[in-house]
């Protein structure tokens, strides 16, 4: 007769990897624009967890580790680098069994290169409370003009934000959008109006003449936000921007994107605008306007 024996599976020792384990080196913005890390964690008959910190042990504020201990990944985010100096840290996974090691995997975060915004994130242009414009015409009589194309200076405005006409300046507190769309020439209309053509318009750098000159712009675009060399003319072209009492205190220069504009049946100097951005170190600037932008073309208002 025989007798039947079992065998019990060896018991593997305590063991824990992460994959890839070489430092984690990311870029200002992320990587491929995402703003997180998968890392694979093996673990054999031990629990473990895992956290971000600084060199003393402490939590970093811009970057976070989660474990998934039953799916085996650790998900590390972080948040885009606005500074202009480079940070780091230490991707700590501590093991749970006797005898094992936690293990250490430097993290480092380049500095943002040389920007002008002082967003932190992107930045969702609904919430702003963006409700009433003002537009001017330019030049103020374009059908008195040779000049081949026209350029219409929009200003949208939150509540507690306004332009004073006599005397040029933004006063209050809130937010604000100034940027310039580029259109062929425009004639008035039968009922004596100018109407921004329906379309979607580039942000395009100012363009400039084989000798550094400015030229005319092209039509559908809005030229990007940079900064002039006075005060008067600090924020040139496409800018968010946020006032207290009269003064800047947040700015945000747009290099790049769309604006979709769409006229609204009905209503006169009304508009849907959809704004699609980005400012010079890559936040998102989305969302949408619909409202008047009141226009005014050679100091009298339109209607009268």
């Amino acid at each position: 007769m025989y007798k039947r024996q079992i065998q019990e599976g060896r018991i593997l020792p305590p063991s824990l990897t992460v994959s890839p384990s070489d430092p984690i080196e990311i870029p200002y913005n992320g990587i491929d624009g995402k703003l997180y890390v998968l890392l694979t964690v093996t673990a054999e008959n031990t629990e473990w967890s895992a956290k971000a910190t600084d060199a003393e042990g402490n939590a970093l504020d811009w970057a976070t580790a989660t474990a998934s201990t039953g799916e085996g990944y650790i998900n590390l985010s972080f948040t885009r680098n606005t500074q202009k100096q480079p940070r780091s840290g230490i991707l700590v996974v501590t093991p749970t069994a006797e005898g094992l090691n936690e293990l250490r995997i430097p993290i480092t975060q380049t500095a943002a290169p040389d920007h002008l915004t002082t967003l932190d994130g992107d930045l969702d242009l609904t919430t702003l409370g963006l409700d009433h414009g003002y537009s001017t015409l330019m030049p103020y009589a374009p059908d008195d003009t040779l000049q081949p194309t026209i350029q219409w200076e929009l200003n949208l405005f939150s509540e507690g934000l306004s332009f004073n006409r006599n005397t040029g300046a933004i006063e209050g507190s809130g937010h604000r959008l100034h940027f310039m769309p580029v259109t062929e020439r425009i004639e008035m209309n039968d009922d004596d109006m100018y109407i921004l053509p329906d379309g979607e318009y580039e942000i395009v750098p100012a363009p400039l003449d084989s000798d550094g000159s400015g030229v005319y712009k092209a039509p559908w675009t809005i030229e990007q936000g940079s900064e002039g060399e006075t005060v008067w003319s600090k924020y040139m072209g496409f800018w968010y921007l946020e006032y207290r009492d009269n003064e800047v205190v947040g700015a945000a220069p747009v290099v790049s994107g769309t604006v979709i504009v769409t006229k609204m049946e009905g209503f006169e100097n009304s508009y849907v605008f959809e704004f699609d951005l980005l400012d010079d170190i890559g936040n998102r600037l989305t969302g949408t306007y619909s409202g008047s932008i009141g226009l005014n073309v050679n100091g009298r208002q339109l209607p009268d």
